[in-house]
């Protein structure tokens, strides 16, 4: 796995492949918060601004009834 992650695609960083306790550890070193969608998180050239995004995707099925 490359070291600068700032340059590492994120589908190379393997979180999908962490076991329990790493991704624990992991979630640890985070501040969870909820933004709204089209929020702004940064200003270009702002400094001390470092985030990374997860995005949690919640599905739910809704039954409407049988087909017209």
């Amino acid at each position: 796995m490359p070291t600068n992650a700032a340059t590492t695609p994120l589908a190379d960083l393997g979180f999908v492949d962490l076991p329990q306790s790493e991704l624990l550890a992991v979630q640890r070193l985070m501040t969870p918060v909820r933004v709204r969608a089209g929020r702004n998180l940064t200003n270009e050239c702002e400094t001390g601004r470092e985030f990374m995004i997860s995005a949690i995707h919640r599905l739910h099925s809704v039954d409407h009834g049988p087909a017209d």
